[in-house]
């Protein structure tokens, strides 16, 4: 994988020749194929000439030198014309960024994250010599962010930040001219849905030099970046390019593997209230036989056998059906929710509890729990909603009050209407509708423990009005499969 670090670099005679022979030593020292594009921004003093001789020593850099007018917006828009890399990092020309880091994006790309964010404001963070009133001001800016944008990235106005080529190409054509391009990169990203990951990372206020960042000029600027970033979100949602994240089973796997928290998170009361309503939902009858996909520990699947179903439960994780395994008397066995085990038409019921919302693409699984139904069978699932006001601030990603604590790394929120377009591939007329009352027993997280007993008392409460039909804590998803049995390929061709 190879790593193009463009450099933006205005009157830094002073700094930039330290600046490119330790960014050069330390991607040496680690082995990564790299180049590294200075750009010279019409600079008045040596720093096109110190430039020059660095070329002759060090063959990784290439000079780009640009004409009037000046802008760190034109300087970064013309690095990336000549970048070659798979990976591209916005690195600072004024030494306020460590190489270190550097390579810690690189890494962290190399995982499979589409862009790396660095924050300065997270645990193990580093800020040095930061002037107060810029200070100030960045962190009402990057709270104003958060709230507009609804995302946990607490430092979105930092430059320094690595994102895949192709991140790149999606976000063009790029239109800061100046410092708001800090922010124009990493929004357009977030609105065209590519992961991201932060780190904490170390910054250095300049030791010489003169800053080029004039708040009063910039934040005009700012402002109609995030303004247009948030239209762009807002108006053409749907309509921008996304690109499509697969379910990463290696870490769902290895996320409950390790797991040592608590399998049944609900009460009693709110098991009973899911059977009620699969019953409502499936009508099911005694004997028939159910699978489960993403049975996990076996928590409902024991009120499915009470009930007097022949239920086959299905996970990915081998140390979750060993505890099913022990608590019920239903039949557990591995498997592929995406591929499962089993004949076309083999099963009366189909049963998904907390699994939609594990599955970035859903097409694949609800094509296989179709296969796997008999004609006339029903499909039952239950995912938390995005809709709900403490699922979006406690479960969104998005959330500045985000937590991940207890979430595998596939979680995420899902709406009514999401769910329906998905089942509307396979299954005629599929219903899909808020269920609240939804208490719970057990969370993971100190301070989501201290305030459950003020959930769970909002949560009953919630569900005795008509709004949690639209805005319950959970969607129950049901669907029949047509009685004459199509094939489904008749229904959907999935790519």
């Amino acid at each position: 994988m190879r790593l193009s670090v463009v450099i933006p670099i205005h009157n830094e005679e002073e700094q930039i020749e330290r600046v490119v022979t330790a960014l050069s030593q330390t991607l040496s020292s680690e082995g990564i194929d790299h180049e590294m594009v200075a750009v010279n921004d019409n600079s008045q003093d040596r720093t096109p000439l110190i430039l020059s001789e660095l070329s002759r020593k060090i063959p990784q850099i290439r000079i780009v030198t640009r004409k009037p007018p000046a802008g760190l917006g034109r300087a970064i828009r013309e690095g990336l014309l000549h970048v070659t890399g798979d990976v591209i990092v916005i690195f600072m020309g004024d030494d306020s960024d460590s190489p270190d880091d550097v390579v810690r994006y690189l890494r962290k790309i190399e995982e499979g994250i589409d862009c790396v964010f660095g924050s300065r404001f997270v645990r193990g963070g580093f800020v040095k010599d930061y002037p107060f009133l810029k200070l100030l001001v960045n962190r009402l800016a990057n709270f104003f962010i958060q709230c507009l944008f609804f995302v946990p990235e607490n430092d979105i106005t930092n430059a320094f930040k690595a994102y895949r080529k192709e991140v790149i190409d999606a976000v063009q054509p790029l239109e800061a001219e100046h410092f708001n391009i800090t922010v124009e990169i990493p929004l357009k990203a977030i609105n065209r849905g590519f992961s991201r990951a932060v780190i904490p990372i170390q910054w250095y206020g300049r030791r010489s030099g003169v800053s080029k960042l004039t708040l009063r000029v910039m934040g005009r600027r700012y402002l109609y970046t995030v303004l247009k970033a948030w239209l762009e979100k807002t108006l053409l949602k749907g309509d921008l390019y996304t690109r499509p994240i697969p379910q990463d089973k290696a870490k769902e796997k290895e996320f409950f593997s390790n797991w040592d928290g608590g399998f049944e998170i609900f009460e009693e009361r709110t098991y009973q209230r899911l059977l009620r309503s699969f019953i409502a939902e499936a009508h099911p009858e005694k004997a028939q036989s159910v699978l489960e996909v993403g049975c996990g520990s076996g928590a409902f699947t024991k009120y499915l056998c009470e009930f007097g179903l022949r239920v086959i439960g299905v996970d990915l994780t081998e140390k979750l059906l060993r505890i099913g395994r022990e608590r019920t008397q239903g039949t557990f066995t591995t498997g592929d929710v995406e591929c499962l085990p089993f004949k076309d038409n083999q099963f009366d019921i189909v049963v998904a509890i907390n699994l939609l919302h594990h599955m970035p693409q859903m097409d694949q699984m609800v094509s296989e729990v179709f296969r796997v139904l008999k004609p006339g069978g029903v499909f039952y699932a239950l995912d938390p909603n995005q809709r709900h006001p403490a699922m979006r601030f406690y479960r969104d990603r998005r959330s500045p009050f985000y937590s991940s604590a207890g979430h595998s790394p596939n979680e995420r929120l899902l709406t009514a209407e999401e769910i329906l377009t998905h089942l509307n591939r396979f299954f005629e007329s599929p219903k899909v509708v808020g269920i609240s009352g939804m208490t719970y027993q057990w969370l993971e997280g100190t301070w989501a423990r201290r305030f459950l007993p003020l959930y769970n008392s909002f949560e009953i409460a919630f569900g005795a009005i008509p709004l949690s039909k639209k805005y319950g804590a959970y969607l129950v998803s049901s669907a029949r499969k047509r009685k004459q049995d199509l094939k489904v390929g008749e229904m959907i061709s999935i790519p």
